[in-house]
């Protein structure tokens, strides 16, 4: 069996940083490529330490990595959204802002292990029903196996269908 670990990031652990730093480029380099656009590096670098700089102001509200056998091989960002979306989602959902697996460690199984750590993340969190905007390529097939299934709303932010999954 494989030694697994979940880890928050935080702005003070470098290292965890850099680790940040290697999976969410290649992330949003993918899902940006999936959509026919072109990642702006320097753009994604920022948000990414915004996202990273505001760890640990909530509870509720989590980015972490995904370690196999000391290997990090996912990130995801997560959180109750305490805002919703005005119409469409309620507040008090679970929100999977990012969730990535490094592509040789896909179809593995692990990115389920990942989904239901974060599912019982956010459970505990306090939330009934989860949601997010997947990738159209290599996102939606994933997680609909997941069991999540196209609410057929869209988010006004990206224009990417909202998914929803009672948990």
């Amino acid at each position: 069996m494989e030694k697994v670990e979940y880890k928050q990031i935080f702005k003070e652990n470098v290292q965890d940083v850099g680790y940040a730093k290697q999976l969410w480029m290649p992330f949003i380099i993918e899902t940006k490529q999936n959509r026919g656009e072109i990642a702006n590096i320097e753009q994604v670098e920022d948000n990414l330490m915004k996202r990273i700089n505001i760890q640990g102001m909530r509870n509720n509200m989590h980015f972490e990595l995904f370690f196999v056998d000391d290997d990090c091989i996912g990130i995801a960002n997560f959180a109750i959204d305490i805002g919703g979306i005005r119409g469409i989602i309620d507040p008090g959902y679970g929100f999977v802002m990012g969730f990535y697996i490094i592509p040789e460690m896909r179809r593995l199984g692990f990115g389920k292990m990942f989904f239901e750590h974060i599912e019982n993340v956010l459970r505990i969190d306090g939330a009934n029903y989860l949601y997010l905007t997947p990738d159209s390529v290599s996102g939606i097939p994933f997680w609909n196996a997941l069991g999540f299934k196209d609410s057929k709303k869209i988010d006004p932010d990206d224009q990417m269908p909202i998914y929803i999954k009672n948990i």
